[in-house]
């Protein structure tokens, strides 16, 4: 960010953007119209028309076609816990659903936080999980999501039965999910693409009321276009970059009026008896799916608190390397992981899980130590 004068910005400083003081304006005065016709939307469709580098044909009727979709959660139960996140095109909730369903059989103990099991089990759910999540994800107005059978307990029970607990098995391969007419889905998997961008917080008010929001312009400035003070996405890159490999086509293919595909997962957890247990959510691109199923795991099969929680020791698989993170107490597991099939990578992550935890003395926030969030209440 840089000043009137062209000169860097330098921390501490103050930075006032009166053009987005003045959009809010518009929106709180307007509604959703104010957005997405009139001042603010021209100055969109010209921001985007004199770009520098792959200036576009968006129109003012482009703009004013968008319709912002609400659709019902996606719910499932985890040892009880009633845990609820967001369906396709967002492919997290999906996943998230899918990574503790498939490690249900297994005994707590063997999923507690900062142990060899944990990391082994959960990465051979997440490789079998985000298999499924590149062969049959997608926008559900375009494609058939086979969404009951990619969370069928019975279905996830029968994958989850091909883990080894003592070794890994290598790729995984996306199952074939039941009730669905399979002739018509036949895809090619989606190839793996990196983004950055993204936020999550988690908010509950003195009624009691949650929200747990993860928001994104994808890229770390989005487009690189700015337009009414604010940043425009750089969101089209969710899609498949191919959209045809080996000759048949991706569900996430893009397509005009078509969604694409993040990783977005804000969950919202039930306990037991019913009453709201946890919000969660984190930033991450891809990662974002094995942040927030950790977190799920840590809070109820962990017991630990939300501080805990956001500052585990990530370990993230994606139906590849097994990646630990460097400089925790993970990086003890590597010669036992690769002794287990696993190819081993140490690294940094740049995790932001955030989340809120009820507890009986009340509510407890956590925020991760790795980016800038912070917990706070009354």
């Amino acid at each position: 960010f840089f000043g009137p004068d062209g000169a860097q910005l330098k921390q501490g400083q103050t930075w006032r953007n009166p053009k987005l003081a003045q959009t809010l304006r518009r929106i709180a005065q307007g509604g959703p119209d104010a957005f997405y016709k009139g001042a603010i939307a021209s100055e969109i469709v010209n921001a985007v028309a004199k770009a520098p580098t792959n200036p576009t044909a968006m129109t003012l009727a482009d703009i004013a076609g968008y319709t912002a979709k609400e659709r019902a959660p996606l719910c499932g139960l985890y040892r009880a816990y009633r845990v609820c996140s967001v369906p396709p095109s967002t492919s997290g909730g999906t996943t998230v659903l899918q990574i503790p369903g498939l490690l249900e059989h297994f005994p707590s103990a063997r999923l507690q936080p900062r142990t060899l099991s944990a990391v082994h089990l959960i990465s051979e759910a997440s490789r079998l999980a985000y298999a499924d999540r590149a062969y049959w994800l997608g926008d559900p107005d375009f494609v058939t999501v086979p969404l009951q059978g990619l969370t069928d307990h019975a279905y996830l029970d029968m994958r989850g039965r091909m883990i080894d607990p003592m070794r890994s098995m290598g790729l995984a391969k996306a199952g074939t999910p039941p009730m669905q007419k399979t002739e018509l889905l036949k895809y090619a998997p989606m190839r793996p693409q990196i983004e950055h961008g993204t936020s999550h917080l988690a908010v509950v008010d003195d009624r009691g009321e949650a929200v747990s929001m993860t928001t994104s312009v994808e890229a770390a400035f989005g487009a690189r276009i700015s337009a009414a003070g604010f940043i425009l996405n750089n969101q089209l890159t969710d899609f498949s970059f191919e959209p045809v490999i080996d000759g048949m086509p991706v569900a996430n293919a893009p397509a005009p009026g078509k969604r694409p595909m993040s990783a977005m997962s804000p969950a919202i957890i039930f306990a037991p008896d019913g009453k709201f247990f946890a919000a969660v959510g984190s930033p991450g691109g891809r990662q974002i799916i094995a942040y927030v199923a950790q977190a799920v795991i840590n809070l109820i099969d962990g017991q630990l608190s939300m501080q805990d929680v956001s500052a585990a020791p990530r370990h993230v698989n994606m139906n590849g390397a097994t990646m630990i993170e460097k400089g925790t107490v993970l990086d003890s597991f590597a010669p036992q992981l690769t002794a287990m099939g696993h190819q081993v990578r140490s690294i940094g992550f740049d995790s932001g899980v955030n989340g809120i935890r009820r507890t009986d003395r009340g509510y407890e926030g956590g925020a991760d130590p790795r980016r800038e969030g912070v917990a706070l209440g009354d």
